[in-house]
């Protein structure tokens, strides 16, 4: 498999991804950790609730600082992302990992903001 690259503006720097087996294994944590957010409605109590949406935030820093051997202040310019640009970033990320071509990882972009769009129309209707 051809190295893959992604870069990252406000870092602004190029990294190389591995396509190792620890990074799969990463990434498809990654994703798990996104699944289980995206259920959360189905959680009744608010602590639990709160308690992994702080998780989650973490593991949006964590998951590309891992992968990418990120340094600190690296790691601090990411916080200080928008957190849907930050997620798109480690979703890119995560799909670059696993092989995905640009265009396909472009196709689940898209669709992950078509939804986020869905989800606001149909909270707007209410």
């Amino acid at each position: 498999m051809e190295r893959a690259k992604l870069h990252i503006d406000e870092l602004n720097k190029t990294f190389k991804i591995s396509h190792t087996n620890k990074n799969m294994r990463k990434s498809y944590q990654f994703q798990l950790t996104m699944a289980k957010l995206g259920q959360l409605n189905d959680v009744d109590d608010v602590n639990e609730q709160m308690k992994q949406v702080a998780e989650y935030s973490d593991v949006l820093i964590d998951f590309p600082a891992d992968v990418l051997n990120l340094t600190d202040k690296q790691k601090e310019a990411l916080d200080e992302m928008e957190q849907d640009k930050l997620q798109e970033l480690d979703v890119t990320l995560a799909l670059k990992i696993q092989g995905m071509s640009n265009t396909q990882i472009a196709d689940v972009i898209d669709s992950m903001r078509d939804s986020e769009h869905g989800d606001a129309d149909s909270k707007s209707e209410k």
